[in-house]
């Protein structure tokens, strides 16, 4: 899994708004990166942000 955190607003909530509407596309799900949402817990903070399995949309 890879993880993305929100540091200066909501970039990781726009990635995955976009990456549900590309879900209902006429789009392969290989064409584009899938994001979830995602609490992360890094050094006592906890930031809003996604995950996904890979950032690259090329799946080998």
């Amino acid at each position: 899994m890879w993880y993305k955190a929100d540091y200066t607003g909501y970039e990781g909530l726009s990635e995955y708004l976009i990456s549900n509407l590309l879900c209902r596309s006429t789009l392969h799900e290989a064409e584009f990166v899938r994001y979830e949402l995602e609490q992360i817990r890094y050094r006592q903070k906890i930031y809003e942000g996604v995950k996904s399995e890979n950032f690259s949309f090329l799946r080998i």
